[in-house]
């Protein structure tokens, strides 16, 4: 009998042995979960890393292009250099954004950004294709810096081809109680001598009054086209009223205008492009207010807007 009760007692020894002894159990999937969690702890603290601290950047402009016309190439490159702030020396292999004016949609240039990796010597160069437009605009070059966005902006110029093709003018002036002035037209002559001063050739001045006033541009285009026909290539129409009352201020007349122009295609009545133009004129008396508006401020901002906007 005392043997079996021994037998007994080393059997339960031997089971509680073995279950302590025993390691958990972990199922494969949640095992896999474990180790995929530690990775992506891993991936996380990878991506979130501080990043490099850039250097602080200026770009120098190296040439600005002259002016050109519509259908004509630029005679040199758009180019910067990129250098370092701090040692003033060229940086190579920084990627520069260029943006440029690409083309124009319904007289709205549109734009085209490519980057540019500085060669050797810091040097990013920006080869513009063939004019097809005309526009007053710029190339804008930027790099990321430590202090923010590098940016060097050189002028893009186009001027329009139309000096030489031909053109007449006709402007309404309307006098201060809003009523049309039926005899010859002072904005149309001072406008006429602005154009001529920038280049323009074979430019001469047409009377549409009532088909201004009344805005019958079909008339317009019909009669002009009837009495040049081909021998020019546009006519530019519109007003020129008072923008408010006559004050003084500082013992001088001060007059404002308000302008609003149309250059059209005189063969097939095309309105190219059109604008309004907004100028204030000073001088010792009202009279000489307003001829220092017209001429030294309406025709000059008039003929700089149709020279980089009439394209045919």
């Amino acid at each position: 009998m005392l043997k079996s009760i021994f037998s007994l007692v080393m059997a339960f020894l031997l089971v509680f042995t073995a279950c302590t002894s025993a390691p958990a159990s972990v199922p494969q999937d949640q095992e896999s979960q474990s180790e995929g969690g530690d990775l992506s702890l891993q991936e996380t603290q990878k991506v979130h890393q501080p990043e490099e601290i850039l250097k602080e950047f200026y770009l120098e402009i190296g040439e600005t292009p002259s002016e050109v016309k519509v259908g004509q190439s630029f005679l040199s490159n758009f180019y910067v250099i990129v250098k370092d702030k701090e040692t003033q020396l060229a940086v190579s292999g920084e990627e520069v954004s260029v943006t440029y004016p690409a083309g124009k949609k319904d007289g709205v240039v549109l734009y085209e950004t490519e980057i540019v990796v500085s060669d050797g010597d810091g040097y990013v160069f920006f080869v513009p294709e063939k004019t097809t437009f005309s526009c007053n605009d710029t190339v804008t070059f930027e790099i990321p810096s430590k202090d923010g966005i590098a940016t060097a902006e050189i002028p893009y110029k186009v001027s329009t081809n139309l000096y030489n093709r031909g053109g007449n003018i006709s402007i309404v002036d309307y006098t201060k109680n809003g009523n049309p002035v039926t005899s010859n037209s002072q904005s149309a002559s001072a406008l006429l001598l602005s154009f001529m001063r920038n280049g323009f050739s074979k430019i001469g001045l047409m009377d549409f009054v009532q088909e201004i006033h009344t805005d019958n541009t079909a008339e317009i285009q019909r009669q002009a086209y009837n009495m040049v026909g081909n021998q020019s290539a546009f006519i530019i129409y519109g007003t020129v009223k008072y923008d408010g009352e006559v004050t003084q201020k500082d013992g001088k007349y001060q007059v404002p205008l308000v302008s609003t122009l149309t250059a059209m295609d005189i063969k097939t009545g095309k309105k190219l492009c059109s604008t309004e133009i907004k100028v204030i004129g000073q001088g010792n008396s009202e009279w000489e207010a307003m001829e220092n508006a017209r001429k030294d401020l309406w025709a000059p901002q008039a003929t700089e807007f149709f020279k980089y906007n009439m394209d045919l």
